[in-house]
């Protein structure tokens, strides 16, 4: 489906089927997470690192995943993907932050979790969520791809969303702004922590005016003492 704003959403598996949008996923994600500079992952990935990753080692959850598409200039500009999963199964290794894998840790999270969104929930887990560089303008890329998956979720039984990030992302104040809540602090050097709230709420709120949005995230973050996102 596509929302208003020219935002695609589709499952994994439709993606998966299709080799020219695995090629433009693929490129998408080294151009956000290979990126340099202040503020930016500078990681190494290379395209069969990137395609393992997204498509092969997810593939048995390809049809209970999906995935929101934002083009701008020709090009993949943005995505959000999530799975959804029992409560119970929903944080695995990778839906942790590097360096914070152990098992004490995932049992930690599960158990925070567990407790946050109820023992019967199903658990949208936001996988990844980015948009290249020279396209980061504004709120409403995230709004609209963010809003493009949360609908997927809620029609497909998802009662709960989650996901980690770092308190110096430009992620972190936005959530703050929209009412998601801190679950678990990693406490590590980088500031990681694990953020969730239940699904319908979060939709509601993302579905608000931008302009009102982006006065309460500016609000909201400086209660807390937190730099608004850089635009």
């Amino acid at each position: 489906m596509i929302n208003p704003n020219g935002i695609q959403t589709l499952s994994l598996k439709e993606i998966a089927a299709d080799p020219s949008l695995v090629e433009d996923v693929i490129g998408w994600y080294i151009a956000v997470f290979n990126a340099t500079g202040p503020g930016e992952w500078g990681e190494n990935w290379t395209p069969e690192q990137v395609r393992k990753k997204l498509f092969e080692d997810t593939a048995a959850e390809a049809d209970r995943s999906f995935v929101a598409m934002w083009r701008k200039d020709g090009v993949l500009a943005g995505v959000d993907i999530i799975c959804l999963m029992p409560v119970a199964d929903a944080v695995t290794p990778r839906d942790l932050p590097p360096g914070l894998q152990d098992a004490a840790t995932l049992a930690n999270v599960n158990r925070h979790l567990e407790w946050a969104a109820g023992p019967k929930a199903t658990i949208a887990m936001f996988r990844e969520l980015g948009i290249r560089p020279e396209h980061r303008k504004g709120l409403q890329p995230v709004i609209g791809m963010t809003q493009g998956v949360m609908a997927a979720g809620l029609a497909a039984g998802a009662t709960y969303g989650c996901f980690w990030t770092s308190k110096t992302s430009n992620l972190y104040p936005i959530m703050v702004g929209y009412g998601v809540d801190v679950i678990y602090d990693f406490g590590d050097e980088k500031g990681h922590v694990f953020m969730g709230d239940h699904l319908d709420h979060s939709y509601r709120r993302f579905c608000a005016p931008a302009p009102l949005a982006g006065q309460m995230i500016a609000e909201r973050s400086a209660q807390r003492g937190i730099a608004t996102p850089r635009r």
